[in-house]
């Protein structure tokens, strides 16, 4: 560890090429000897060879600049001051030497120069029939060389293949799933008929005739629970005559008290509807034309106010209304105000049998000591609607009249009345 520190802080750069070298020593076997080609420090093949200019012996690369980084003597001749340059001559002669390849455990034959083992190893383009090599189909499986031809057509993953019964392309990894699901798979009756193996696809058909599969029992909805195989039906059906009459009976007993009940509700109900229609026959039900008296309001001319008639119906069992009246003063000390009239859809009894919306016309006259305001406008009625009918005093001309008139200011007012009639 001292070493490697001195030789950190002497020549940083230097020690991780040295260290890159050192790592990548011969780990081969040697067809002939080489004690002869050995470097005197590692006892190992020498690697990168360099020779010492004290007396021309040959180390290691990383060695001998171990030993120059130390300031130590010459392994060999004990010379102090030395240098060590590489020897390409002595390189070439390690670089010769025959070698087994590493994977001779495995059976393979070769030997060759230490130069050629890179390229005999090669995962991609060497010869070495042992070595392993990665999946061409990327299914992570690293296999031996010469067993990647039968890899490839047995055990991989990834491989293209047929499903052998529908001839589907897919991979190896997905048959299994694809059996599951394939048309085409072999299955046996779950009934064990006998009829031997059937395509999926033809199963439901096959179990729609399947002597031995269960169905229910024909008076099944008489009551009927039992489950019997198909081929068995006309025996059940025989032995179980009387209990399937008494079944029948039952079963028709009760789907007679079940439309008796039905048909008790129906009356009950056709009678309610009948007397809701007696009711509103017999109700005092208002429908136009109707008339309405406003007299209580009139000695209050100078105070603003709403008046809403009682409902009435368009007809019986029609569109129930109300008018709206609303005074609005207008110069206040002088009694000069204004009377809007509007009719209001209200809800009613008879609303979801009612046509809407519905076009109508509305003739209203308004009449007071002395004159009267007829008009007849067509309004839409629609649910909940508020539709303005009139607005005056705005239809006369003439203000003074309309002052005198409306206001009471050149006589005395004492009633409105309102007529209504639709047409």
């Amino acid at each position: 560890l001292e070493l490697m520190h001195n030789l950190a802080r002497n020549g940083g750069t230097s020690l991780k090429r040295l260290a890159a070298s050192w790592s990548e020593t011969y780990r081969c076997h040697f067809v002939a000897n080489v004690a002869d080609v050995t470097c005197p420090i590692c006892h190992d093949v020498v690697k990168d060879a360099h020779v010492t200019s004290c007396c021309e012996g040959h180390f290691c690369d990383y060695c001998i600049h171990r030993i120059l980084y130390s300031k130590d003597n010459c392994p060999l001749c004990r010379e102090k001051q030395f240098e060590a340059v590489p020897s390409k001559k002595y390189s070439t002669k390690v670089q010769s030497l025959e070698i087994y390849c590493k994977m001779k455990c495995r059976g393979c034959p070769w030997t060759g120069p230490l130069r050629d083992a890179t390229a005999h190893l090669d995962a991609k383009g060497g010869s070495c029939r042992y070595v392993d090599v990665e999946c061409p189909n990327k299914c992570g499986a690293q296999i031996i060389r010469d067993s990647l031809p039968l890899h490839l057509q047995v055990a991989c993953s990834k491989s293209e293949s047929s499903c052998p019964y529908c001839h589907e392309k897919l991979t190896k990894g997905d048959l299994t799933r694809h059996w599951a699901t394939c048309p085409s798979y072999p299955l046996p009756c779950p009934n064990l008929c006998g009829a031997g193996t059937l395509k999926r696809s033809e199963m439901e058909r096959h179990l729609q005739e399947c002597p031995l599969h269960p169905v229910k029992c024909e008076f099944f909805h008489a009551g009927c629970t039992t489950k019997i195989k198909r081929r068995d039906v006309s025996e059940h059906a025989e032995e179980s005559t009387r209990a399937h009459l008494g079944l029948l009976s039952a079963s028709v007993a009760k789907r007679f008290d079940q439309q008796e009940e039905r048909l008790r509700l129906k009356d009950e109900e056709i009678e309610g509807l009948r007397s809701e229609l007696r009711e509103l026959q017999v109700s005092a039900i208002t429908v136009p034309p109707v008339e309405f008296v406003i007299s209580d309001r009139v000695q209050h001319f100078r105070d603003n106010w709403d008046w809403f008639s009682p409902d009435f119906h368009t007809h019986y069992g029609g569109y129930l209304l109300c008018l709206h009246v609303k005074k609005e003063v207008t110069v206040f000390g002088r009694g000069i105000y204004r009377l809007t009239l509007s009719l209001k859809v209200k809800e009613g009894k008879s609303d979801s049998i009612l046509p809407w919306p519905r076009r109508s016309a509305v003739s209203i006259q308004v009449v007071t000591y002395d004159f009267t305001i007829p008009k007849t406008i067509a309004v839409l009625l629609s649910p909940k609607a508020t539709l303005p009918l009139l607005s005056f005093p705005s239809e006369y001309s003439d203000k003074e009249t309309r002052n005198d008139c409306i206001a009471g200011k050149n006589h005395e007012v004492k009633f409105f009345v309102l007529k209504v009639e639709l047409a």
